[in-house]
């Protein structure tokens, strides 16, 4: 028995109920950090927060933990509709923030 439902677009992982990661309980606690109504925080800043070099190993795991976490539900992820230098999601715990215009 697999562990995630292929249904279309997106695929609902139906991990969450298990235990999770150290990565992944340090990533939502950063997240939670954020006070409510905060836009939310690009990948890089989840990687200064957690204390990692800006490395490609170091921002691969983290990118890969919040992928994880956004197909479970627990955190989401938007685009700015803002320009921004370097484009990328934002991610916040769901219901937490505000989506900018």
């Amino acid at each position: 028995m697999t562990s995630v439902i292929n249904l279309p677009n997106p695929p609902f992982d139906n991990r969450r109920s298990g235990p999770r990661s150290f990565q992944q309980s340090q990533v939502l606690d950063v997240l939670r950090a954020l006070p409510n109504g905060h836009i939310g925080m690009k990948t890089g800043e989840v990687v200064d927060a957690l204390g990692r070099h800006r490395d490609k190993p170091g921002y691969a795991s983290v990118s890969r933990t919040l992928a994880r976490l956004r197909k479970s539900g627990d955190v989401e992820a938007f685009e700015s509709a803002y320009s921004q230098q370097g484009g990328g999601l934002f991610y916040r715990i769901p219901g937490r923030g505000h989506v900018p215009a």
